[in-house]
């Protein structure tokens, strides 16, 4: 028996309005900040967003809670596997743990964000896939062991896909996607979002490994939030396009708050 994942494709609104009944009774509304010392770093306006504030540190719990409150209760019973590099499956054992189930998971992300998982009572079996931040990896174990399994599988939506696949609008494959920043640290595109990206997205912002821990201290020393590198590239883009956005409004995600501590001591020793 082979088990795949109900359809999801075309999102309408009311979907999005469904998803928001469902979860209101779990989350509550995260919220929209200025911070005058913020401002003046980045020489702009900006409003941060804190999707740092979720129970599992990102905004990727909204997507596991939907997923796991969208299944029937037979459909819960069978479980799920998901792939992930830590946040995307954290916030489908999280939803996962609401309803009594617990899930498989094929990740790649670091030994102690896997541990994370687990002190936070989140009932997840964890598969470790190879070395680094390679999701596509994991993402190819998840999908074998469904149906093994006789579970959904679920597909993280969140991680860009690759700048070259984007200019050249095509997926294309890297070797290597070498960055600290997990969270983007890609080789491919995913199937369910490239379309989207290619249809939707007006352009890219590129910062280095030195730029990202340059915001996460930024954001840490005006804000005292923690956020790890995807979470800091909003407000570092921003300050790229800072001629462009000069005198307007700017929202940014503070998104992800799950930094290895190991990294963390490197950002603030100023070793990266």
């Amino acid at each position: 028996m082979t088990a795949t994942a109900p359809s999801i494709l075309p999102i309408t609104y009311d979907d999005v309005e469904r998803a928001r009944e469902r979860l209101a009774p779990y989350l509550t509304v995260t919220p929209l900040r200025r911070y005058p010392l913020l401002d003046a770093a980045a020489g702009l306006t900006l409003f941060a967003k804190h999707e740092n504030h979720q129970p599992t540190g990102s905004f990727k719990v909204r997507n596991g809670l939907s997923f796991m409150t969208a299944l029937s209760a037979s459909e819960r019973a069978r479980g799920v596997v998901a792939a992930s590099t830590g946040n995307h499956g954290q916030g489908i054992a999280f939803g996962a743990a609401l309803v009594g189930r617990i899930i498989a998971g094929a990740a790649t992300m670091t030994l102690e964000i896997v541990e994370q998982a687990g002190d936070e009572g989140l009932d997840a079996l964890v598969l470790a896939v190879g070395g680094g931040s390679q999701a596509v990896g994991a993402l190819t174990v998840a999908r074998r062991l469904a149906p093994r399994l006789e579970v959904y599988g679920v597909q993280a939506e969140g991680a860009a896909a690759q700048h070259d696949s984007w200019h050249a609008r095509e997926p294309r494959t890297t070797e290597r996607a070498n960055t600290f920043a997990e969270g983007v640290a890609t080789r491919s595109t995913y199937e369910l979002t490239f379309p989207a990206l290619v249809e939707g997205l007006a352009g890219f912002v590129t910062l280095s490994d030195a730029e990202i821990a340059e915001g996460v201290r930024m954001i840490l020393s005006t804000t005292h939030n923690l956020v790890e590198g995807a979470g800091a590239m909003g407000v570092m883009g921003a300050m790229k396009l800072r001629e462009r956005l000069t005198g307007r409004r700017v929202a940014v995600a503070f998104c992800g708050g799950n930094l290895d501590s190991g990294v963390l001591r490197r950002i603030l020793n100023r070793e990266m």
